[in-house]
Formats: C-alpha cells, structure tokens, sequence
C-alpha cells in the first residue's frame, strides 16, 4: 500500500484511483506525473496509465510538496526527469 506522504501529493481522485489499481495490479515501483498527461503507474509486470490528467494547478503543486518550495535543490533530477523518494513508494 502506498504510505500517506505520497497519497498526500494527488488529489482525492487520483488517490482513489492509485489505491484501487494498486489492490488489483499489485505494488507500485513508480508513479510517473507530466503536465497535462495521465498519470503514469509502473508495476513489476508493466506500466498502466490512470484516468487522471494533472493539470497545472496539480502539477504545481505537486512539486511544490515534493521540493519543498525549493527546487533548485532538485536541479540534476529535474533535468533527469525524476525525483527519488527516501524510502521509495512500496
């Protein structure tokens, strides 16, 4: 199951959705999120997209939650196109 400070980052929506796939598809590895772009949920066996698009707002403040309103701390994983979690997400 995935713990609450990532649950946090996603609106009620998609929480619902990640919870739900993550009962039948089995743990997420990773959760990819681009601007105006369904969210993206890897997984042992394949990746599966979910009915969700992030928009703006979301994005935004996605970020701000993960970078902690200081992203140029982050720069080498944003020009990467990640950003890895202590603890990861499983």
């Amino acid at each position: 199951m995935l713990p609450n400070d990532i649950l946090s980052l996603f609106s009620r929506e998609a929480r619902g959705q990640l919870i739900e796939h993550e009962k039948n598809r089995g743990p997420l590895e990773e959760i990819g999120v681009r601007l105006l772009e369904p969210l993206e949920c890897i997984v042992r066996d394949g990746f599966f997209e979910l009915n969700y698009i992030v928009d703006d707002t979301q994005f935004h403040m996605i970020l701000d939650q993960l970078f902690q309103s200081s992203r140029y701390r982050f720069t080498r994983e944003l020009q990467e196109y990640f950003v890895t979690l202590s603890g990861g997400i499983g």
